[in-house]
């Protein structure tokens, strides 16, 4: 298990005030290499500070005059699978202009290769040889059915891309999906049973 600390940073963007806290892996961690621990280090830091611009559309914009509402950033991260070769994560601006009840949500994933020193592709999770996305985007639809959140298979069209977001834990792989009518990110957990004739056998162990 790797050992991982947090850091919290506060800016101020004219009508927008951010809070940023983000994972950095401890220095006196000897199971990783210093090299890996600067290059994922400055990763990390690089990814949670360019999560502000999330919901520069919603309120957190430099465009916005004084007269404008006060808008509220919060950047933040749950760290979702730690052992001693990979970490993962899900991390998630939440903005609000004040005064409102409604937040906006906007959801990323990042898994680290603690060994490599590198974050794990989308592609990586999955054999290559095994029609990986045809499979997954039925998965993801037969759950999104199973949950209500579509009726028609043609409705999967808003959420569907090449690759999406993910994050993993010890038993599910989660997809994080972004549809054209929401304004808060879905997660999808999907049971790595569920998937594990299509999973990459030398990341994930039976």
């Amino acid at each position: 298990m790797a050992q991982i600390n947090s850091y919290t940073s506060n800016l101020d963007n004219k009508n927008c005030t951010i809070q940023i806290t983000y994972p950095i892996l401890d220095p006196i961690d000897s199971k990783i290499s210093e090299k890996s621990k600067a290059r994922l280090n400055k990763l990390l830091r690089n990814k949670f500070f360019e999560a502000r611009h999330f919901n520069d559309d919603v309120g957190c914009n430099s465009k916005f005059r004084k007269v404008d509402k006060a808008y509220y950033m919060e950047i933040k991260f749950e760290i979702t699978m730690n052992l001693d070769s990979y970490v993962s994560m899900v991390y998630s601006a939440i903005g609000y202009p004040a005064g409102a009840k409604k937040t906006s949500i906007t959801k990323r994933g990042l898994t680290l290769n603690l060994i490599e020193g590198y974050p794990i592709l989308f592609s990586e999770l999955f054999r290559k040889d095994s029609g990986y996305k045809k499979i997954l985007d039925e998965t993801l639809m037969e759950i999104l059915r199973e949950k209500g959140k579509i009726n028609e298979i043609e409705e999967f069209e808003v959420y569907k891309k090449k690759s999406y977001e993910f994050a993993l834990t010890d038993r599910e792989l989660i997809i994080l999906l972004e549809g054209s009518k929401q304004t808060s990110t879905y997660e999808v957990f999907i049971p790595y049973g569920r998937i594990k004739k299509i999973l990459n056998k030398e990341l994930f162990v039976d």
